[in-house]
């Protein structure tokens, strides 16, 4: 299972995103957090109740977040305590690569989908490495925007 804490503004909001031991079908605008990718699209989901999916969307369309690459965590990062902080940090060349800045240069912020507690426990150390906006939606892909 996932969690993430995800800026929104000038504040932070977690949203914690599971993933199903066993994947289930997704509908046709919706995909496993365990399937996203770089380049992929998405929002949050509509309502807490199923987190295992969200919503991706062409990113041509306004979404929140887009996917930049993902991290290893090490093993000494603990969730709860200092993971987010230490998958942000480890995000930050993928982010840098994408963008074509380093993220205290650009005006996207990094984001990050990390491991629960436990997903911890099961051995999960990826870490999905997001761009969002904290004034608007994004519309269109941000690779290589250089903002």
């Amino acid at each position: 299972m996932r969690a993430g804490a995800w800026p929104a503004g000038s504040g932070a909001m977690a949203l914690a995103l599971g993933l199903a031991l066993v994947l289930v079908a997704c509908g046709p605008d919706e995909d496993a957090v365990a399937g996203l990718a770089v380049g992929d699209c998405f929002d949050e989901p509509a309502t807490a109740s199923d987190l295992s999916q969200v919503p991706v969307v062409p990113c041509e369309e306004p979404h929140r977040y887009e996917v930049v690459g993902s991290v290893l965590v090490p093993d000494t990062a603990q969730p709860g305590t200092d993971l987010e902080p230490v998958a942000l940090a480890a995000c930050s060349d993928s982010f840098d690569r994408y963008i074509g800045l380093p993220p205290e240069e650009s005006e996207l912020r990094p984001a990050v989908l990390t491991p629960t507690e436990d997903g911890w426990d099961d051995g999960d150390r990826e870490a999905l490495c997001l761009v969002t906006d904290p004034a608007a939606s994004l519309v269109g892909s941000v690779a290589g925007a250089g903002r």
